[in-house]
Protein backbone atom coordinates (compact mmCIF):
# COMPACT_ATOMS: atom_id res chain seq x y z
CA UNK A 1 0.00 0.00 0.00
CA UNK A 2 1.26 3.07 -1.25
CA UNK A 3 0.37 5.86 1.04
CA UNK A 4 2.81 8.81 -0.80
CA UNK A 5 0.95 11.13 -3.07
CA UNK A 6 3.21 12.80 -6.32
CA UNK A 7 1.76 16.41 -5.85
CA UNK A 8 3.35 20.00 -7.69
CA UNK A 9 3.87 22.91 -5.49
CA UNK A 10 2.66 26.19 -6.54
CA UNK A 11 6.09 26.86 -8.77
CA UNK A 12 5.19 23.08 -10.47
CA UNK A 13 7.89 21.37 -9.16
CA UNK A 14 7.01 17.87 -7.76
CA UNK A 15 7.43 16.57 -4.55
CA UNK A 16 6.17 13.44 -2.46
CA UNK A 17 4.04 14.04 0.61
CA UNK A 18 1.38 11.79 2.61
CA UNK A 19 -1.79 11.61 1.34
CA UNK A 20 -4.66 12.21 3.40
CA UNK A 21 -4.67 9.77 6.68
CA UNK A 22 -1.96 8.12 5.92
CA UNK A 23 -0.87 9.24 9.30
CA UNK A 24 -3.63 6.99 11.09
CA UNK A 25 -2.08 3.84 9.61
CA UNK A 26 -1.13 1.37 13.11
CA UNK A 27 2.57 1.02 12.10
CA UNK A 28 3.10 4.97 11.91
CA UNK A 29 1.23 5.47 15.20
CA UNK A 30 3.40 2.98 16.84
CA UNK A 31 6.42 5.23 16.23
CA UNK A 32 7.53 3.79 12.83
CA UNK A 33 9.45 6.52 10.47
CA UNK A 34 7.84 6.93 6.88
CA UNK A 35 11.33 5.09 5.84
CA UNK A 36 10.97 2.29 7.52
CA UNK A 37 7.48 1.97 6.70
CA UNK A 38 7.48 1.69 3.51
CA UNK A 39 10.64 -0.87 3.25
CA UNK A 40 8.66 -3.08 6.03
CA UNK A 41 11.18 -2.62 8.79
CA UNK A 42 11.03 -1.30 12.15
CA UNK A 43 14.27 0.45 13.18
CA UNK A 44 15.03 0.70 16.67
CA UNK A 45 16.42 3.79 18.51
CA UNK A 46 19.49 2.39 18.63
CA UNK A 47 20.01 1.86 14.76
CA UNK A 48 18.07 5.30 14.27
CA UNK A 49 20.89 7.05 16.02
CA UNK A 50 24.08 4.95 15.02
CA UNK A 51 23.04 4.23 11.85
CA UNK A 52 23.31 7.73 10.95
CA UNK A 53 26.65 8.40 12.59
CA UNK A 54 27.81 5.28 10.92
CA UNK A 55 27.11 6.89 7.44
CA UNK A 56 28.91 9.71 8.33
CA UNK A 57 32.18 8.51 8.97
CA UNK A 58 31.91 6.56 5.97
CA UNK A 59 31.60 9.99 4.16
CA UNK A 60 34.36 11.70 6.02
CA UNK A 61 37.03 8.85 4.86
CA UNK A 62 35.87 9.82 1.07
CA UNK A 63 36.34 13.64 1.45
CA UNK A 64 39.39 15.23 0.01
CA UNK A 65 42.14 15.69 2.96
CA UNK A 66 41.57 19.73 3.16
CA UNK A 67 38.25 18.65 4.42
CA UNK A 68 39.33 15.68 6.04
CA UNK A 69 41.70 18.15 8.68
CA UNK A 70 38.62 20.00 9.48
CA UNK A 71 36.95 16.92 11.24
CA UNK A 72 40.39 15.44 12.34
CA UNK A 73 40.29 18.63 14.38
CA UNK A 74 36.83 17.71 16.12
CA UNK A 75 38.46 14.30 16.39
CA UNK A 76 37.51 14.01 20.40
CA UNK A 77 33.77 15.09 19.37
CA UNK A 78 33.28 12.22 16.66
CA UNK A 79 35.02 9.98 19.48
CA UNK A 80 32.81 10.83 22.37
CA UNK A 81 29.88 10.35 19.51
CA UNK A 82 31.27 6.83 19.13
CA UNK A 83 31.96 5.96 22.62
CA UNK A 84 28.18 7.20 23.53
CA UNK A 85 26.70 4.50 20.76
CA UNK A 86 29.23 2.17 22.43
CA UNK A 87 27.66 2.65 25.80
CA UNK A 88 24.27 2.81 25.29
CA UNK A 89 24.45 0.04 22.77
CA UNK A 90 26.42 -2.24 25.65
CA UNK A 91 23.89 -0.93 28.96
CA UNK A 92 20.47 -2.02 26.39
CA UNK A 93 19.73 -5.27 28.65
CA UNK A 94 20.16 -3.66 31.41
CA UNK A 95 17.42 -1.21 30.02
CA UNK A 96 14.98 -3.40 28.97
CA UNK A 97 15.04 -5.43 32.05
CA UNK A 98 14.36 -2.20 34.03
CA UNK A 99 11.89 -1.47 31.83
CA UNK A 100 10.02 -4.88 31.98
CA UNK A 101 10.16 -4.63 35.99
CA UNK A 102 9.30 -1.65 36.55
CA UNK A 103 5.64 -2.31 34.25
CA UNK A 104 5.36 -5.13 35.91
CA UNK A 105 5.51 -3.45 39.26
CA UNK A 106 3.17 -0.68 38.61
CA UNK A 107 0.70 -3.46 36.79
CA UNK A 108 0.74 -5.47 39.94
CA UNK A 109 -0.46 -2.33 41.95
CA UNK A 110 -2.46 -0.73 39.62
CA UNK A 111 -3.70 -3.08 37.43
CA UNK A 112 -2.99 -3.89 33.65
CA UNK A 113 -6.08 -2.95 32.50
CA UNK A 114 -9.14 -4.75 30.76
CA UNK A 115 -10.31 -6.87 27.75
CA UNK A 116 -13.40 -8.39 26.74
CA UNK A 117 -13.77 -11.39 27.50
CA UNK A 118 -17.36 -13.22 26.47
CA UNK A 119 -20.14 -13.95 28.71
CA UNK A 120 -23.59 -15.82 28.46
CA UNK A 121 -25.29 -11.98 28.05
CA UNK A 122 -22.59 -10.58 25.66
CA UNK A 123 -19.19 -9.14 26.15
CA UNK A 124 -17.58 -9.07 29.91
CA UNK A 125 -14.84 -6.75 31.04
CA UNK A 126 -12.40 -9.42 32.53
CA UNK A 127 -9.10 -7.87 34.44
CA UNK A 128 -5.79 -8.29 32.52
CA UNK A 129 -3.63 -9.82 35.27
CA UNK A 130 -0.03 -10.15 33.83
CA UNK A 131 1.59 -8.40 30.70
CA UNK A 132 2.78 -10.85 28.02
CA UNK A 133 6.83 -10.97 27.62
CA UNK A 134 8.02 -8.06 26.19
CA UNK A 135 9.53 -7.73 22.90
CA UNK A 136 12.94 -6.68 22.71
CA UNK A 137 13.46 -3.67 19.76
CA UNK A 138 16.59 -5.28 18.95
CA UNK A 139 18.33 -9.14 19.08
CA UNK A 140 21.76 -9.06 20.61
CA UNK A 141 22.85 -10.32 17.12
CA UNK A 142 21.86 -7.17 15.73
CA UNK A 143 23.32 -5.05 19.06
CA UNK A 144 26.10 -7.11 17.93
CA UNK A 145 26.21 -6.04 14.10
CA UNK A 146 25.81 -2.47 14.90
CA UNK A 147 28.74 -2.52 17.00
CA UNK A 148 30.85 -3.69 14.38
CA UNK A 149 30.13 -1.96 11.84
CA UNK A 150 30.10 1.08 14.49
CA UNK A 151 33.53 0.30 15.22
CA UNK A 152 34.53 -0.56 11.93
CA UNK A 153 33.96 2.88 10.23
CA UNK A 154 35.35 4.75 13.28
CA UNK A 155 38.82 2.98 12.86
CA UNK A 156 38.22 3.71 8.73
CA UNK A 157 37.77 7.44 9.39
CA UNK A 158 41.03 6.64 11.70
CA UNK A 159 43.16 4.89 9.67
CA UNK A 160 42.40 7.95 6.67
CA UNK A 161 43.09 10.22 9.34
CA UNK A 162 47.06 8.55 9.74
CA UNK A 163 47.43 8.04 6.46
CA UNK A 164 47.20 11.84 5.63
CA UNK A 165 49.26 12.41 8.91
CA UNK A 166 46.30 14.12 10.92
CA UNK A 167 46.60 12.26 13.95
CA UNK A 168 49.20 10.39 15.32
CA UNK A 169 48.45 6.39 15.78
CA UNK A 170 47.29 6.63 19.31
CA UNK A 171 44.61 9.08 18.48
CA UNK A 172 42.92 6.22 16.69
CA UNK A 173 41.42 4.29 20.12
CA UNK A 174 37.87 5.52 20.89
CA UNK A 175 39.15 6.29 24.29
CA UNK A 176 39.96 9.74 24.40
CA UNK A 177 43.63 10.79 24.98
CA UNK A 178 45.35 11.83 28.36
CA UNK A 179 44.06 15.35 27.35
CA UNK A 180 40.48 14.35 26.30
CA UNK A 181 41.77 15.87 23.05
CA UNK A 182 43.89 14.15 20.34
CA UNK A 183 47.54 15.13 18.89
CA UNK A 184 47.18 16.73 15.57
CA UNK A 185 49.78 17.45 12.55
CA UNK A 186 50.06 19.83 9.71
CA UNK A 187 48.66 22.95 11.50
CA UNK A 188 46.36 21.25 14.28
CA UNK A 189 46.60 21.62 18.29
CA UNK A 190 49.36 19.54 19.57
Amino acid sequence: MLLLGLLHRADGNPHLEPVAGANDHPRLRRGWSWLSFLFGINMSYLSDITLPLIQTLEHFTGLPAHQLAGHAANLDFWRSEVEHRRRIIGTYQARFNRMSEAQQAYGSIHGFGTKSGHGFEGPVPETITSLPPLRKSTTDSERKALLKQLDQAFNVFCERLKRESLIESDDAEPAAAADGHPRLRAGGRS
